[in-house]
C-alpha cells in the first residue's frame, strides 16, 4: 500500500472537469481497476473524522468501515480511532482489508501488535479540525478495490486526464466491441474519437461506468 503518489496532482484544477461516460456490462468493470489503486479525487466536506467522511459523505455502511476496512492510511500512517482521525483537504486515504503477514497485522486497526507501530501511527491535528470544501485522494486495494471499486466507478470518480488517456490508449479491440456507448460532455464518441483526444495535463476527467 505505497501512499505516494506521483501519477497524481497535489492540487488539482477542478476549474475544468470532463464528463466521460462509458457503458460496459458488469464483467468489464474490473478493467478499471488500475485508477482505484493509484488514486482518485473525491470532492467533499473536509475538516471531518474518517467515520463521518465515508459514512456521511460518501454514505458507506458503518459496520462494512468497522469490519471489512482492517487497514486505513491517512497520509502514509495507519490509523485505529476513525472517530479522532481527521480528513483534510488534501489528504491521501488508503484502504484495505487484511493484509497477509506480520506487516499486515502491524498495519491492522487496532489491532494486538498496534503498539509496534505507535511512532508512525496517526494522532488528530487540532489546528486542522476545520469544516470546508475540499478534495481528497482516495486508493483501494485487494478485496476491497474488488468490494467498492464498482460502486465508486458506478457514481464516478475524478481522474488525471492525461492518466485515463494513457489508460485508453493502451485497449485493445475487444475492450471496445464491449463498449456499449461513450459519451463525452453529453456527446456521442467513438473509440478513435476518444484515443485521439490530447487532454491538457492540468485536466480533470469525471469517468463514470454504467453498467447492463
Amino acid at each position: 500500500m505505497n501512499q505516494t503518489s506521483n501519477e497524481l496532482q497535489l492540487r488539482p484544477n477542478t476549474s475544468e472537469v470532463d464528463q466521460l461516460v462509458l457503458s460496459f456490462t458488469a464483467k468489464q468493470v474490473p478493467a478499471f481497476s488500475q485508477f482505484l489503486g493509484q488514486g482518485f479525487y473525491v470532492t467533499a466536506c473536509t475538516g471531518i473524522s474518517i467515520k463521518a467522511f465515508f459514512t456521511q459523505q460518501l454514505e458507506m455502511n458503518p459496520q462494512y468501515l468497522e469490519e471489512r476496512v482492517q487497514t486505513i492510511l491517512l497520509d502514509g500512517q495507519p490509523v485505529d480511532d476513525t472517530d479522532s482521525a481527521k480528513v483534510i483537504n488534501g489528504s491521501v486515504l488508503a484502504l484495505s482489508a487484511a493484509l497477509p503477514g506480520v506487516l499486515g497485522a502491524t498495519l491492522r486497526k487496532g489491532g494486538y501488535y498496534a503498539a509496534m507501530r505507535s511512532h508512525i501511527t496517526y494522532t488528530s491535528n487540532l489546528a486542522c479540525e476545520q469544516d470546508q470544501q475540499g478534495w481528497v485522494i482516495i486508493k483501494l486495494f485487494n478485496l476491497i478495490a474488488k468490494e467498492l471499486g464498482p460502486l465508486f466507478l458506478a457514481r464516478g470518480i475524478l481522474i488525471q486526464a492525461t492518466e485515463l488517456a494513457d489508460f485508453l490508449q493502451r485497449q485493445g479491440s475487444v475492450f471496445w466491441r464491449l463498449c456499449r456507448e461513450a459519451t463525452l460532455n453529453g456527446q456521442s464518441q467513438t473509440a478513435q474519437n476518444l484515443t485521439d483526444i490530447q487532454w491538457p495535463a492540468d485536466r480533470l476527467v469525471h469517468l463514470q461506468i454504467q453498467t447492463t
